[in-house]
């Protein structure tokens, strides 16, 4: 009863804030919210109201993502902003069967680096996950490490996108998948109240710059569940 309390006041908190955001528009709430949105600080009010609003709002296109990623036992698999840990809860449940596989993370949120640590403990114990703080267009890995990349509504906080995505390309694996979910209307939804910015978040540049990076069969799928339109974007690797 008190979470279902302290979530109904989590996503009426950011209703009240995206409102003023938009009878207000050069008020500093802008901003503050974009930032946060992009890399939630490591003030409590912050961390907690976006630690739950990604809870609330991203579990089902991170399912999404991890369902058409068709993870297998063995593989070696990273999510790029994983934010509080939800998309990684669903993945490892793909690789307890074997001693194969392994989950990785990076996310440059130091906030959400320890939210995930706490939530995804005892996995990283076990030596199943690894979570690093990291930007995406530095990535501490080696070459080639990966079979499938994943990450949902994060590609348009990407100032540089085929800086990035070459980033990914070079951690994959020949014949790799990557993988980007997102809520298509919720992103429109937000570049037009001007927390995104309208190119990074367009997904056909989005697109274009996996294309330019190297990435070969890029294209997107579009899915319903529960009213809400997702898109999957897949891009792979050449397998020579």
């Amino acid at each position: 009863m008190m979470k279902q309390l302290v979530d109904i006041l989590v996503i009426l908190s950011f209703q009240i804030i995206v409102f003023f955001v938009n009878i207000w528009p050069t008020s500093l709430l802008k901003p503050i919210l974009a930032r946060n949105l992009k890399k939630p600080s490591n003030s409590f009010i912050a961390s907690f109201l976006m630690r739950r609003l990604f809870e609330l709002s991203n579990t089902e296109v991170e399912k999404l993502a991890v369902e058409k990623c068709d993870i297998q036992e063995s593989d070696k698999v990273l999510e790029i902003g994983f934010g509080p840990g939800v998309g990684l809860e669903h993945a490892v449940s793909c690789l307890l069967k074997s001693k194969d596989g392994k989950l990785y993370g990076a996310d440059y949120s130091q906030a959400m680096v320890e939210v995930a640590t706490e939530r995804m403990k005892t996995y990283i114990e076990d030596g199943l996950v690894e979570l690093h703080f990291a930007s995406a267009a530095n990535l501490p890995f080696e070459s080639k490490k990966f079979d499938k990349i994943f990450h949902t509504n994060v590609f348009y906080f990407w100032e540089d996108q085929i800086k990035v995505c070459s980033e990914l390309l070079r951690v994959l694996k020949n014949g790799g998948l990557m993988l980007s979910a997102l809520d298509l209307k919720k992103v429109a939804a937000s570049a037009s109240m001007g927390l995104l910015d309208q190119h990074t978040s367009d997904v056909k540049n989005y697109m274009l710059s996996l294309q330019a990076a190297g990435f070969e069969n890029v294209r997107m799928a579009k899915y319903e569940k529960d009213h809400i339109t997702f898109g999957c974007i897949y891009a792979y690797k050449s397998k020579v």
